[in-house]
């Protein structure tokens, strides 16, 4: 194993991506791990700091580790660092990729509302998108269609996160959805903060859906099928978040009170037929 902290922040995270990193070669996969571990810590950075000052320090901080990858004098002592400046020289990511991905996480120090979809949809490139051009780079994708492939599945995942996480969210002060399009369909922020689910927030959530299937839609267009094996694991990971969206639309978006998951046995489900699929291609 060349990546043992990446791999075990990995596996102890829990997290839906993990059991598809098991479909990529041992040397891609090691290197989805320290993307990922990387993508955790400066997001844990925002998340864990007792307040927004200790946060843009941390921020800070791991700027200045990332720049240390690319000039090769590590800045300290973390373990990430050596493992994650290995995967920067073996796939030549491109540093300002890690940039944009730290504005996205100062972000949410700084903003906790957004006026508009475009607005919305800029956050999603800097926490999601980026997330996808580094793993992009990772599975060997080179072509337009392969960065717009990885654009859209990461706007895809990020909008349907935005809407499993909008209980917990508006608990830490935090509301993603376009306030334009929250008061167009007659829904209060007052209500949503007090869980109200009422016809407006059904008919609300029914169109943020509508627009995430659109970026899934969007992703899936931009891959041939001869190429689908190659990025399988993104496609794991699509049809993980599209059971997550499935569900939410089935249960009628629970989500001011609790957070939806796909259970073992779904992701069982979808892990074997990826499986099958590419093994008979």
């Amino acid at each position: 194993m060349r990546y043992p902290f990446s791999e075990s922040v990995a596996k102890k995270s829990r997290s839906n991506f993990y059991p598809a990193f098991f479909f990529l070669p041992a040397e891609k996969r090691e290197a989805i791990c320290a993307i990922y571990a990387f993508s955790r810590f400066v997001d844990d950075s925002v998340d864990e700091a007792t307040n927004r000052e200790n946060a843009r320090k941390e921020i800070q901080l791991w700027r200045q580790r990332l720049k240390s990858c690319y000039n090769g004098r590590l800045f300290d002592s973390h373990p990430l660092l050596p493992e994650i400046s290995e995967v920067i020289r073996q796939f030549e990511i491109s540093q300002s990729i890690f940039e944009d991905l730290l504005i996205g996480v100062e972000m949410d120090l700084v903003k906790t509302r957004y006026k508009t979809f475009e607005e919305l949809e800029k956050y999603c490139y800097h926490v999601a998108g980026t997330v996808g051009l580094l793993c992009n780079q990772i599975f060997g994708g080179s072509s337009e269609n392969h960065r717009a492939y990885a654009l859209s599945l990461g706007t895809a995942f990020q909008l349907t996160n935005i809407l499993r996480d909008i209980g917990g969210d508006l608990d830490r002060g935090r509301l993603y959805l376009p306030l334009e399009e929250v008061a167009s369909f007659s829904c209060r922020v007052e209500d949503l903060e007090k869980k109200i689910e009422n016809k407006a927030f059904f008919e609300l959530m029914k169109f943020q859906a509508s627009r995430a299937w659109g970026y899934f839609d969007q992703a899936k267009k931009r891959l041939s099928p001869s190429e689908r094996n190659r990025f399988v694991t993104a496609e794991v990971m699509r049809r993980f978040y599209e059971g997550i969206l499935k569900k939410m639309e089935r249960e009628k978006f629970p989500s001011l009170r609790r957070r939806v998951g796909l259970g073992p046995i779904q992701k069982g489900r979808i892990l074997l037929s990826s499986w099958i699929h590419l093994r008979t291609k």
